[in-house]
């Protein structure tokens, strides 16, 4: 839980409450993917 709340946190996403748990999911597919990808994805989102 934490891992996941740091990982919104530090992608400066932000969503409504009702849609944390459904973005939970997606913002881990994501950031896993930019970090497969390139690490400026990360460093711009961060």
């Amino acid at each position: 839980m934490q891992t996941t709340f740091s990982v919104l946190v530090q992608g400066a996403f932000f969503v409504p409450v009702g849609e944390t748990r459904q973005f939970i999911l997606i913002s881990e597919n994501r950031h896993a993917a930019a970090m497969s990808r390139s690490n400026c994805a990360i460093e711009f989102l961060g």
